[in-house]
């Protein structure tokens, strides 16, 4: 699987940078006597090893999920109808049902989510026709979307306490810049090291961690923040084009009586009307205590003087 990734990779270099005509390129080759549609090889490739990923062949996909994210981003609304006809969209959804990855560690899994999510979301960039709006809601499960993002969200508050660090993201770098108005001897070296710590990062993120020639384990964080950012992306684009999906993202929860008097008092709403409510019940105390009971037993008359 070695070749096949270093060539997808290559593929990929060759199209960054919204390079529209090497997007174009790889759809179909006009100067050429035969035409290869690599975009649509891509996605079968996707869609018959994405029905057993094992560790050995994750590296594969990942790359292979990568190179047509550069394909569609800038956007390439060619290569995005073409990815969205290959089927793509079956396989996606199948990928992000948990089951499907039980053969893989979980950092590993994390990872091909991250990717098929980010291409997602690149597959809507810049559509004014709402052509794959419709064919995206039609082959992917909103409640699968939102399983995986409620599981990003419970695991960023189990292993990270709910705190926005470096550790909780897919890719981490150290803060040197501060040295930088340093005297210019330290300044020097201060940019020396703040360049080789991001390159030593970008080596980790993209080399190590896909296009390694170890067909052992793909080592990566635990929690993936940067895709529940997607995800969330991705479900508020579906649900700006069709506001329905709101009762299933954010479904009405049955409260009882009690429940619905705690909501009532913890509103301003509800604050508003305790205080109205207990100023009419004082007021009422007050005429209670002004104005004397009325007796049911008729007063004897007093007896006039003779």
């Amino acid at each position: 699987f070695n070749a096949l990734r270093r060539t997808l990779r290559l593929l990929q270099l060759l199209t960054e940078n919204h390079n529209s005509e090497l997007q174009n390129y790889m759809r179909v080759q006009t100067n050429s006597r035969k035409s290869y549609d690599l975009v649509q090889s891509c996605v079968c490739y996707f869609r018959e090893a994405h029905r057993q990923i094992i560790s050995s062949i994750a590296p594969t996909v990942m790359q292979c999920l990568m190179t047509l994210t550069e394909f569609v981003q800038g956007p390439c609304a060619a290569n995005q109808t073409t990815i969205i006809d290959a089927r793509f969209l079956e396989a996606a959804g199948e990928v992000l049902q948990q089951p499907s990855l039980d053969l893989l560690d979980e950092p590993t899994a994390n990872l091909l989510r991250h990717q098929v999510v980010t291409l997602l979301v690149s597959l809507l960039e810049a559509r004014t026709d709402h052509v794959i709006h419709q064919r995206m809601l039609r082959s992917l499960s909103i409640d699968v979307l939102k399983s995986n993002l409620t599981s990003i969200y419970l695991a960023f508050l189990r292993d990270h306490g709910g705190l926005y660090r470096n550790q909780a993201f897919l890719g981490t770098f150290r803060d040197d810049i501060h040295e930088i108005n340093a005297p210019p001897a330290r300044n020097q070296t201060a940019i020396r090291r703040f360049f080789s710590e991001l390159s030593r990062s970008i080596k980790a993120l993209f080399v190590e961690v896909v296009h390694t020639d170890s067909e052992g384990p793909i080592h990566g964080n635990k929690v993936v923040l940067d895709t529940g950012f997607s995800m969330f992306i991705l479900l508020r684009t579906l649900l700006d084009f069709d506001p329905s999906l709101a009762s299933v993202i954010q479904p009405q929860i049955q409260i009882n009586d009690q429940q619905s008097l705690k909501l009532l008092k913890s509103s301003l709403v509800g604050q508003l009307a305790f205080v109205g409510l207990h100023i009419f019940k004082g007021i009422g105390r007050c005429v209670r205590r002004l104005v004397p009971p009325s007796s049911t037993t008729p007063t004897p008359p007093t007896p006039s003087s003779p």
